[in-house]
């Protein structure tokens, strides 16, 4: 069986797909900013996919946790990155990955 994550193509597409569908629903003044979002949703699909050859379940399960509210929590009407970031990301920081996401930090 092919491991996903040495499926380029398929990883490509995925991302694609998520690029398609938010970028149709996403009409605000806030549109690219809201776009430029995407893109840490993209990290957080390959940071997972990264992780399932690993065998740590926990970690997975942390991790999709931490992510699994970003699609909704960018599309509210009010939203706040640094909030999202102290309630969901930090805590998969302190426990697993200090630089997770480092470099989109609020």
């Amino acid at each position: 069986m092919e491991n996903i994550c040495d499926n380029n193509e398929f990883i490509s597409s995925l991302i694609d797909e998520i690029n398609n569908i938010y970028s149709v629903r996403i009409k605000s003044s806030e549109t690219k900013i809201k776009y430029d979002f995407i893109k840490i949703l993209e990290d957080m699909i390959l940071e997972l996919i990264s992780l399932i050859d690993c065998k740590s379940p926990e970690r997975i399960h942390d991790l999709a946790d931490a992510c699994h509210n970003f699609p909704e929590f960018i599309m509210k009407e009010e939203w706040s990155l640094p909030e999202y970031w102290s309630e969901f990301i930090e805590s998969y920081r302190q426990r697993w990955d200090k630089d997770f996401l480092r470099k989109w930090d609020p």
